[in-house]
């Protein structure tokens, strides 16, 4: 389980200057407060983990249904001997019958092409602003999503947390 020991407080001397300048339009009405969140495009490369994907899948809805913003979630098999494919596509399909605003792909290659261009596949067909790369053993606590919106937003761009997590602003923004 992922857990996050740090909690952004709103109005450090840390905050990003993005987030102050959308809190003074919040407060004025010119703006409305799910917009301080960016777009995500959550990408899981898989390769033979049949075992994990059912429940990283899972945990990545259920966070993504709590977000105020659009999410994708992007699984990219990348030459798995397995049913990793079949796992992922058949709980794609079932949650997204349940949350419908949220979008949800797999893309599968029959050869091992590598996780470094399986990642670089899912970025070019990324719509979300934000880019989080998760790998399937990692399960999200609730609200992670927002969480890492609001590292985002205070400026701590290009981090990653447990080394499974990357985030990154997409480049075709």
């Amino acid at each position: 389980m992922l857990y996050y020991e740090e909690e952004l407080k709103l109005g450090e001397k840390g905050e990003g200057r993005a987030i102050l300048m959308q809190k003074k339009l919040c407060e004025k009405g010119g703006m409305s407060k799910s917009l301080r969140y960016p777009s995500l495009s959550i990408i899981v490369p898989a390769y033979n983990m049949e075992k994990h994907i059912l429940k990283c899948i899972t945990s990545l809805f259920k966070n993504a249904e709590q977000y105020p913003n659009f999410c994708e979630i992007m699984v990219v098999d990348y030459g798995s001997s397995d049913c990793t494919y079949e796992i992922a596509w058949a709980t794609i399909q079932k949650w997204r019958r349940r949350w419908p605003k949220i979008k949800g792909k797999v893309i599968r290659y029959s050869a091992a092409i590598g996780k470094a261009e399986a990642i670089r596949t899912a970025v070019d067909r990324a719509f979300g602003e934000l880019i989080i790369t998760i790998g399937c053993g990692i399960l999200l606590k609730p609200n992670a999503l927002k969480e890492i919106a609001k590292r985002y937003y205070a400026g701590e761009h290009g981090w990653e947390m447990e080394k499974a997590i990357k985030v990154f602003p997409n480049p075709w923004f």
